[in-house]
């Protein structure tokens, strides 16, 4: 009984010593054996080609005598130690030039009898890896410099458009306080053709002064230097003083605006100027996106903790899929849309920004071809 155990243990060494020799010759990776005193004394092919040497220059080489590379000895000096080692890098043999990027796992060899023997080391050659790993660097840094060259080229834009609002500034002020002279009379009586045409550059130049307002909001925004200055207002006055003001470009376009806010709505807590600046701009994008015939309305209600303002219109509607996009600096729906209806694509940018400095909320529902509604819900 015992005579057949040993044969079939026996069997069975000879049958995984054969695999193991099958995946040792075999093996796309390295694989090299050494003794106690770190001499190699068996590799297979793969190792050769890994390291570019010859079998006779790798058998017989004394790792702990000839070894350069500091990392390896470390490694090796594991094993001897009876523990498991590591090492990556660009290794070179002391008999060749070539560097070649590896990572090696170094094993020990401890016999049953708890003797050392040396030990078994596992070589893959990362070549392929570290190139990716090169090529990827280079890639973030690459990446890194470009961002840092938009950011840079962002500020310069951020300080271009504040500067040349700064300095239209000046001249627009002029322009409309010598048009505010002659639409006075103070010069002299003016005939209606005269009339007509200085409504025309006071209209246009109010439209050219909330523009240059929109720039400078924008970069102030950027520069985090914006203010509010936060009182009790009256949301049935802003309304009353905005529809007023907006009235020339809504006779301009022969659309109807109606007004539905009761003087009797509680006042809130805001930036006066900033608040007509929102409806200004709300109003401002429903005459721009109405055809002649059409119908604006700006209502206003309490709701519980708040007060709800709408700016509902007949215009040309927005693609439900678009809607999302709206509150983003200059954006617009396609290129057409600005060349066709004008504009910089700001106006909800910043009235986001307002209605979020009120720890409100704004939202837009619209259809194509069926009309837009801005919604904003400010706290009272």
């Amino acid at each position: 009984m015992r005579t057949t155990n040993n044969k079939q243990a026996d069997k069975a060494l000879r049958e995984s010593e054969t695999k193991y020799r099958l995946i040792f010759e075999n093996s796309p990776l390295g694989i090299f054996h050494f003794d106690k005193n770190g001499i190699v004394t068996e590799c297979n092919e793969s190792l050769l080609k890994i390291l570019g040497l010859p079998k006779e220059e790798v058998i017989g080489f004394n790792m702990e005598i000839s070894l350069r590379d500091e990392n390896m000895r470390l490694a090796l000096e594991a094993v001897l130690a009876r523990k498991s080692g590591q090492y990556e890098g660009e290794y070179s043999p002391t008999t060749s030039t070539k560097i070649t990027p590896i990572k090696a796992d170094f094993s020990p060899n401890i016999s049953e009898d708890g003797s050392l023997q040396g030990g078994i080391c596992i070589i893959e050659d990362i070549t392929k890896r570290k190139r990716a790993e090169d090529a990827l660097q280079r890639y973030a840094e690459e990446l890194a410099n470009a961002n840092e060259e938009l950011k840079s080229l962002d500020r310069m834009k951020d300080e271009f458009l504040s500067n040349v609002s700064h300095e239209l500034k000046t001249p627009l002020t002029c322009i409309k306080g010598y048009g505010q002279i002659l639409s006075d009379e103070t010069l002299g009586s003016v005939n209606d053709q005269q009339k007509k045409t200085v409504d025309t550059i006071m209209r246009n130049s109010e439209r050219l002064r909330r523009l240059v307002d929109s720039l400078l909001y924008i970069s102030k925004v950027q520069a985090g230097t914006i203010e509010y200055v936060f009182e009790p207002v009256q949301i049935a006055e802003i309304t009353d003083y905005v529809v007023a003001d907006m009235l020339p470009q809504v006779k301009e376009k022969d659309l109807t605006i109606e007004k539905y806010v009761p003087d009797s709505l509680p006042s809130i807590n805001g930036d006066k100027d900033k608040l007509t600046d929102l409806l200004v701009n709300l109003v401002d994008n429903s005459i721009k996106f109405t055809p002649s015939g059409g119908r604006i309305t700006v209502t206003a209600q309490e709701e519980e903790d708040n007060l709800h303002i709408s700016v509902e219109d007949t215009g040309i509607g927005i693609p439900k899929e678009l809607i999302s996009n709206l509150f983003q600096r200059f954006y617009q729906i396609d290129a057409s849309i600005r060349r066709r209806y004008g504009g910089t694509g700001v106006g909800l940018y910043i009235s986001k920004n307002i209605v979020e400095a009120h720890n409100g909320k704004i939202w837009v529902e619209s259809e194509e071809g069926g009309g837009t509604t801005v919604h904003v819900n400010l706290p009272k």
